[in-house]
């Protein structure tokens, strides 16, 4: 394995944690996007504006 794709692991497993601290559970379409990041098909960028746009407009625990 590579070292890129080892660090890219490492943000995903990071962001997990860090919803989950936060009570939050990741989505199966951001579980989707994040595992595309590591596969080095998406920008942490893109999977922030992705999942953004999946949530906007949301009140509550849609």
């Amino acid at each position: 394995m590579d070292e890129e794709r080892r660090q890219r692991e490492y943000v995903r497993d990071e962001a997990i944690a860090s919803a989950r601290l936060e009570g939050e559970e990741v989505g199966s379409e951001t579980s989707a996007d994040l595992e595309a990041y590591v596969r080095g098909e998406l920008t942490l960028d893109e999977v922030e504006a992705r999942t953004l746009a999946r949530y906007s407009g949301r009140t509550g625990r849609d």
